[in-house]
């Protein structure tokens, strides 16, 4: 199961924000979506059942890193 795109997007839309982290639906990674001009960001972390992630913040850039099952 995922989140609702639609549901996404008026999210972006009523916060004005460029990118939404959060944690895990059963789809890992960098969703993008057009809102108006903008492209925009979803970053899902991972469900640490075949594998997990961290969001890596440095050096003016943001990544979703997978990290293997502990």
């Amino acid at each position: 199961m995922d989140v609702n795109d639609q549901a996404v997007i008026d999210l972006f839309e009523r916060s004005g924000v460029d990118r939404i982290i959060h944690g895990h639906t059963h789809r890992p990674g960098v969703h993008r979506y057009r809102v108006g001009e903008n492209t925009v960001e979803r970053m899902v972390l991972g469900d640490w059942f075949d594998h997990g992630s961290v969001i890596e913040v440095g050096n003016g850039s943001i990544e979703l890193v997978k990290m293997p099952r502990p």
